[in-house]
């Protein structure tokens, strides 16, 4: 582990990458074959490292970490079910305890799951994280991403405290312009570039899409979400209206989390500076409904979002 140390190896030495390329791999493979290092010291001496690393200065390296860490992620996701349905299982067998027991032992069950050593690198993650996210490479970006989708699906609220830094970081790569450069005399390489680069940004707004449904389905104040909506709200609609399927159907999933971000329940009014973009909720969900010449998946999206507005947004 101290061959991804920082200090280890010098810019000079050309094979240093290589030698934190296959200690990201070596642990990684470590994380998936020993399960019990999650509970161990080890879990704790891990983790702040490959954060560190998340900044490595070449780009593949930085890959193989946000991959380990990904792993880790879903490692530490796989064992937190299962301890939770052990709990689960405790708790129905001791059904003769009374409150104030099993009040206790549930306090000290919660207290030693893997969620706890993890949920305090929460901020330092978020720090790391959001400097990549306005990264010129689009593999970086995409990248962080990937790495916050995994860890919302740990546990819900994880991110609670740090909306307002991911999310403007996440709109970022929907609202960048996708730009390529032409060389003179280069008409054919050029074309080929940009065939490159728009499938880059394709690739990026789909992952930034599916990031914010994650975030939006796993986190559950949507108060915190209110002071983002006239930010987010546009650009979704914009990308539900994209040609290319794929984005159009990952936006409509977010635009119907965003119905019930506006108003959760009906009994709740809708509130003034939310009204006027109800129209347009109203009206995309229907364009595409409309539309017959599109993808089925973008069909079925576009019925289940338009049942969200009449159900959320209707008098």
């Amino acid at each position: 582990m101290l061959c991804l140390d920082q200090d280890s190896y010098s810019d000079d030495d050309d094979l240093s990458w290589k030698v934190r390329h296959s200690a990201a791999k070596c642990i990684e493979a470590v994380v998936v074959t020993q399960h019990d290092i999650l509970q161990s010291n080890y879990y704790r001496k891990i983790i702040p490292v490959l954060i560190e690393r998340f900044l490595e200065r070449e780009n593949t390296v930085k890959g193989d970490i946000f991959h380990c860490f990904i792993t880790i992620l879903q490692q530490t996701k796989t064992a937190y079910a299962h301890q939770q349905q052990q709990q689960q299982r405790n708790t129905d067998s001791s059904s003769t305890h009374d409150d104030e027991d099993s009040m206790d032992t549930d306090h000290l069950t919660t207290k030693n799951t893997y969620i706890s050593p993890l949920a305090e690198y929460v901020p330092s993650i978020v720090r790391s994280l959001a400097k990549i996210m306005k990264d010129k490479d689009t593999k970086n970006r995409e990248g962080s991403l990937v790495v916050l989708t995994n860890l919302v699906h740990v546990q819900r609220n994880i991110l609670i405290d740090h909306i307002d830094i991911i999310v403007p970081n996440t709109l970022y790569s929907l609202s960048t312009p996708d730009k390529t450069k032409k060389s003179k005399g280069q008409i054919s390489e050029g074309k080929s570039t940009q065939t490159v680069s728009k499938s880059l940004h394709s690739n990026l707004k789909i992952t930034a899409l599916a990031f914010l449904y994650a975030l939006l389905q796993t986190h559950d104040d949507s108060i915190r979400f209110h002071k983002h909506i006239k930010s987010l709200l546009p650009l979704i609609i914009s990308h539900a209206n994209d040609s290319f399927y794929k984005i159009a159907s990952e936006a409509l999933l977010v635009l119907q989390e965003l119905v019930k971000i506006i108003r959760p329940k009906s009994s709740i009014a809708i509130q003034n500076e939310f009204k006027p973009f109800v129209e347009q909720i109203y009206e995309c969900a229907q364009k595409r409904l409309k539309q017959k010449d599109f993808d089925q998946e973008v069909k079925e999206r576009a019925i289940t979002c338009f049942a969200y507005v009449i159900v959320y947004l209707g008098k």
